[in-house]
C-alpha cells in the first residue's frame, strides 16, 4: 500500500466506521448518504478534518483495490472549503491533502477555548458546521501493561492512574496493536502514522465521576496477544463526545454491522452525521515481550 493511500485510510476509517460482513440475512434500506464528518488533533498547531457521505455496508475503505478506489468520488469531499474558527476570531482554511482529507499545522489551538467547524462542498451545494472546545491531554500518573502468564492463555491487562480530576471530566482509552510502518518522514507524516482506527471492542470509557481525592486507578483486559506492539491513546473529552463513543461502542457490532452508516448515533455536526471533536491525545507504545 502506498504512503498516500494508508494515510488516507487511517483518518477515514473512523469516519466512517469498519464495514462488516452482515451477521445476519436482513435487507436493510439504504438511506441517502448525509455529510459526515471525523477529526482529529494531533497537536496544538495540527488539525486534520475527514468529510465524505455515509455509505452503504457494501462499501470498505480498508480494501484498497483499483475496483474499491473507483467508487471512492463522490464519496468524499474533494471540491470544498473546510475551515476552523476560533470563537470571536478569523476562519483558519484548511489544505487538502487527499480527497476528503483537510488538514492545517499552523494553526495555535487554546485549551478550554471554543472553535467552529464549517465544511462546504461545492460539488453537491451541501454544507455542515459543529462547535466543540479543545481540551488539554490528561494528566497521566501511571500507565503500564501487566502479562498475567496463568494457565495455558496469557492476559494482558492495562492499568492506568489519572490525576487532577475535576467533576465533570470524562475519557477514553484507545488501543490498538497496529503499528505505523513507515519512519518519521516530515511532522505531517509522523502525525498521521500517530493516527489509530480503533474499533468498538477496542475502547474502554471511563467516568470521572468515580475519581476520588481527583485521583482515578482504573484497570481492564485487553484483547491483544503477549507478544504484540500496543499502542494506548489516552485523551479528556467532553460529556457530549464521551456519550457518543459510548453510543458507538454499544452498537458497534449491531447497527453498523447491518447498516454500514454511523446513524443514530449522537452528533454535533448541523445538518449531518459525525462528531466535530478536538482534544490533546497521549499516545504511548509498548512492547508486550518486554513485560
Amino acid at each position: 500500500m502506498s504512503i498516500k493511500h494508508y494515510f488516507s485510510i487511517a483518518l477515514l476509517i473512523p469516519l466512517f466506521f469498519s464495514c462488516r460482513p452482515k451477521p445476519l440475512d436482513i435487507e436493510v434500506a439504504q438511506k441517502p448518504g448525509k455529510l459526515t464528518i471525523s477529526s482529529v488533533a494531533f497537536s496544538e498547531k495540527s488539525v486534520f478534518i475527514a468529510a465524505g457521505y455515509s455509505v452503504e455496508s457494501g462499501f470498505n475503505l480498508a480494501d484498497t483495490t483499483e475496483k474499491n478506489r473507483q467508487t471512492l468520488p463522490g464519496r468524499v469531499v474533494d471540491s470544498g472549503l473546510v475551515t476552523i474558527t476560533k470563537l470571536g476570531c478569523l476562519p483558519d482554511t484548511l489544505k487538502m491533502y487527499n480527497p476528503g482529507i483537510y488538514g492545517n499545522n499552523n494553526l495555535q489551538l487554546t485549551p478550554y477555548a471554543q472553535y467552529i467547524l464549517t465544511v462546504m462542498d461545492y460539488k453537491k451545494g451541501t454544507a455542515v458546521s459543529a462547535t466543540t472546545t479543545y481540551l488539554p491531554a490528561p494528566s497521566i500518573q501511571a500507565l503500564k501493561p501487566e502479562v498475567i502468564k496463568t494457565g495455558s492463555q496469557p492476559v494482558v491487562k492495562l492499568h492506568i492512574k489519572l490525576g487532577d480530576i475535576k467533576p465533570g471530566e470524562h475519557f477514553f482509552i484507545g488501543y490498538s496493536t497496529k503499528t505505523n510502518v513507515i519512519s518519521a518522514i516530515t511532522p505531517l507524516v509522523a502525525g498521521l502514522g500517530a493516527m489509530q482506527s480503533f474499533e468498538a471492542r477496542q475502547l474502554e470509557m471511563v467516568d470521572g465521576s468515580k475519581a476520588k481525592d481527583g485521583m482515578l486507578e482504573h484497570s481492564f483486559t485487553l484483547d491483544v496477544k503477549p507478544t504484540d506492539t500496543l499502542t494506548v491513546q489516552v485523551a479528556k473529552i467532553d460529556d457530549k463526545y464521551y456519550k457518543y463513543l459510548d453510543a458507538y461502542k454499544r452498537t458497534g457490532y449491531l447497527l453498523n454491522q447491518i447498516s454500514g452508516e454511523p446513524i443514530n448515533l449522537p452528533t454535533n455536526v448541523s445538518a449531518g452525521l459525525g462528531y466535530f471533536a478536538l482534544y490533546a491525545p497521549q499516545r504511548t507504545r509498548f512492547y508486550l515481550n518486554e513485560f
